[in-house]
């Protein structure tokens, strides 16, 4: 799934958190699901989400809902993947979900995500500090 190109060199750091916002609430779960799929694959997408079953993700990329509190850790995911791919590229994103993060007590965002889901507004924070630091 392609999203729409954003020219980050033009967007002040307000401006990225509140795109990659509005790319959360107004994207599909489908889409989303699609996307997430594509950039962690279906299994960490499973994980990150809050299901056992990677066949489920699968299932929504082709139109079947998520759980209400399924899709609020998917949308949660996608806004903060978001928000690392429009100040740099996808790679990046992966990597930085997948990576040992200072911020998160060299914990791996996604893992912090999978296993803390209450604990969600630490990524985010951590990508903030990255958006703002490199």
């Amino acid at each position: 799934m392609a999203l729409p190109a954003v020219q980050p060199k033009h967007l002040t750091t307000e401006e990225v958190i509140v795109e990659a916002h509005r790319r959360a609430v107004t994207t599909s779960p489908a889409e989303i699901a699609k996307w997430m799929q594509a950039v962690f694959g279906r299994n960490l997408t499973a994980l990150m989400s809050g299901v056992d079953n990677p066949t489920t993700i699968t299932r929504w990329t082709r139109g079947t809902k998520p759980h209400p509190a399924h899709l609020a850790r998917l949308r949660t995911a996608f806004q903060i993947a978001s928000l690392i791919e429009i100040i740099d590229d996808r790679e990046t994103a992966q990597a930085w979900f997948m990576g040992m993060n200072p911020i998160l007590d060299h914990h791996a965002p996604a893992s912090v995500l999978a296993n803390e889901p209450e604990t969600a507004h630490r990524v985010m924070g951590a990508a903030h500090y990255f958006l703002a630091h490199g």
